[in-house]
């Protein structure tokens, strides 16, 4: 839990100050409760695809490429949600 609190910090400070850096940059207390509330919703996001997709092809697909084809689903969805919603 450490560790994903501590990632979830150093992803958060490297999109204010580089990904969605905007003219005056730092740290705001509502833009990091933003993320850590997408950070949770992307995570529930990727065990329902997960979920799904094993419910779907259980072993016709290995869990390799079901794990890759999530994170790769999430990966957008949390830039989407980061660039509409959060640094917007």
């Amino acid at each position: 839990m450490v560790g994903v609190l501590a990632g979830a910090i150093v992803v958060y400070i490297g999109h204010e100050y580089w990904t969605f850096a905007q003219e005056d940059p730092g740290v705001s207390r509502q833009r990091f409760t933003k993320f850590c509330l997408t950070v949770a919703g992307v995570l529930v996001a990727r065990g329902l695809i997960v979920g799904a997709m094993e419910r779907l092809f259980g072993e016709a697909v290995p869990m390799l490429v079901i794990l890759t084809l999530a994170v790769g689903v999430t990966f957008v969805l949390n830039y989407v949600v980061s660039r509409l919603w959060v640094f917007r």
